[in-house]
Formats: structure tokens, C-alpha cells, sequence
């Protein structure tokens, strides 16, 4: 419970502002220089040389040996004499602890900074490399289209190609949702974006679509294949899974593009299921 309270104690420290802090640290040497005048009156007990001098006189210099001692600067001209001691240890120890969280602060600030770039550009990298690994798999699938229009047939090595164009659509459907991480507050996809991913989507599986009707009127029975179609299942399984959490998570304002791909994923169904 200890323990919780600090964590909490120093949550709410890491909280507060720069504003706040500088706020903190000039309150604090007002308060130091009013309590400096105040000794100065105590024989022997006040910065040296502030007994001899004015009202007005012992403030300035009480607000000047305040400032040194806050910047722990220490020129020597005013020394603390007596229980003024323990107050400019007490103030040093004080403004270095303000000082020092307005450092640790700043770093973190910077660190923030640095962590949302690093992210940013992650981000763009990932974004553009599964748009184009989508690009890569519909031409897989314009080579097999080809192959079946051409020879009305398909080779074991061709056969492959497919199973592995779908472990790779699956494996780009599931990084989907990464796009979408609000919770760490960090850099999420914009509308734009949003839009080219859909479009990539929709284009992938209209592009299996059109290829398994070729295969359909060439009598491939590609349902036969017993590889390619677990793993298309498994592709479909997943799309099915995230067009939801998708449409969920977006921010996209018009709807027109969801229901292209949903158009698509209806057709992709219905079409495994009619040919089983």
C-alpha cells in the first residue's frame, strides 16, 4: 500500500507542467525571502549584513540571496548566519529537487518525441511494404489466371505458388489491426491511408474471385487441392474475422469503400461454399 502511495505521489509529480513547476520554484523563493527578512530581524540569526539595513533594503537583499541560493549560484557576498542555516539548506535541497524534475521532464519530452517519429516511420514502412506485398500477391494470381486461360491446367509448383499467396494474404490481414493502436496513444493510420488499404484489400479478393471462377469454368477442381484450400480457408477465416474489428475501429467517413470489400468477401464466400 506504501508503495502504491508513492507510485502515485510521483505520478502525479510527473504530471504537473512546465508552468506549474516554474510557478512552484518562484513561490518557493518568495517564500525563502520573506522568511530571510524575517530572521534578519533575530540577532544572529539572519543573512549576514541584512540587520543594518532598511525595510526596503533588507527585502532586495533577501530576494537577491534567495535567487543565489535557488541557482545555487553561492557568490559569497551574503552569507546565512545562525538558524537562516538550515533554511538555505532546506531551500537548496528544494529548488534542486524542482530543478531537477523540470530536467527529468524536458528529457522525457524529448524521449516522447523521439519515440512517436521512430513510430511514425515504422509505421510508414509497414503501411507501404503490405501494400505492396498485396500488389505481389494479386500478380500471383494473374500468373495462375494466365496459366489456366492458356493451358487449363495447373503444375505442382504452380499449385504451390497459389498455397503461398494465401498464407501470405492471411499473414497481411492479421497486421491490420496494429493500425489502429489507440490505446499507446502513438501514430495511427489517417483516412487517407485507410482508404489505399481497403482498396488493396477489395482489389485482392475480387482478383480471387475472378481467378477461381477461371478455374471453375477451365474444370480445375481446386477444391481438390488439398493444401491451397486449407490455407485459402484459413485466409477467408481471417477475413471474415476482421472485417468487423475493422469497421469497428475506423474512422473512415463514407462507408462506400467497406462495402466494395464486404461486396467481395460475400462473393468469396459464396462461391467457396457453392463449390463444395
Amino acid at each position: 500500500m506504501e508503495t502504491k502511495n508513492r507510485l502515485t505521489f510521483i505520478d502525479r509529480v510527473n504530471e504537473l507542467s512546465y508552468s506549474v513547476i516554474f510557478l512552484f520554484w518562484v513561490s518557493s523563493v518568495l517564500i525563502y525571502a520573506a522568511i530571510y527578512i524575517a530572521l534578519s530581524y533575530v540577532p544572529g540569526n539572519g543573512p549576514s549584513g541584512l540587520s543594518e539595513l532598511p525595510f526596503l533594503g533588507r527585502m532586495l537583499n533577501s530576494l537577491y540571496y534567495s535567487v543565489i541560493t535557488a541557482t545555487n549560484t553561492g557568490y559569497g557576498d551574503i552569507v546565512p548566519l545562525g538558524y537562516s542555516r538550515f533554511f538555505a539548506a532546506l531551500q537548496s535541497v528544494t529548488e534542486l529537487f524542482l530543478f531537477a524534475l523540470f530536467i527529468a521532464k524536458l528529457v522525457s519530452y524529448r524521449q516522447d518525441k523521439s519515440i512517436k517519429e521512430v513510430h511514425q516511420l515504422s509505421f510508414e514502412l509497414t503501411f507501404r511494404s503490405i501494400r505492396e506485398d498485396f500488389y505481389v500477391a494479386r500478380k500471383d494470381f494473374d500468373h495462375v489466371i494466365q496459366l489456366v486461360e492458356n493451358n487449363n491446367a495447373l503444375t505442382d509448383a504452380e499449385w504451390e505458388r497459389l498455397t503461398i499467396a494465401y498464407q501470405q494474404i492471411s499473414s497481411l490481414l492479421k497486421e491490420i489491426p496494429n493500425f489502429y493502436d489507440v490505446i499507446s496513444d502513438l501514430y495511427v493510420i489517417d483516412p487517407g491511408r485507410e482508404v489505399l488499404l481497403l482498396d488493396a484489400v477489395q482489389r485482392t479478393t475480387a482478383r480471387i474471385n475472378r481467378m477461381l471462377n477461371i478455374m471453375n469454368d477451365a474444370d480445375i477442381s481446386w477444391l481438390e487441392h488439398e493444401e491451397s484450400k486449407a490455407e485459402l480457408a484459413g485466409m477467408l477465416a481471417t477475413l471474415n474475422e476482421l472485417i468487423p474489428i475493422w469497421q469497428t475501429h475506423s474512422h473512415h467517413e463514407s462507408h462506400d469503400a467497406f462495402r466494395k470489400i464486404t461486396d467481395a468477401q460475400a462473393r468469396l464466400n459464396a462461391l467457396v461454399h457453392k463449390s463444395r
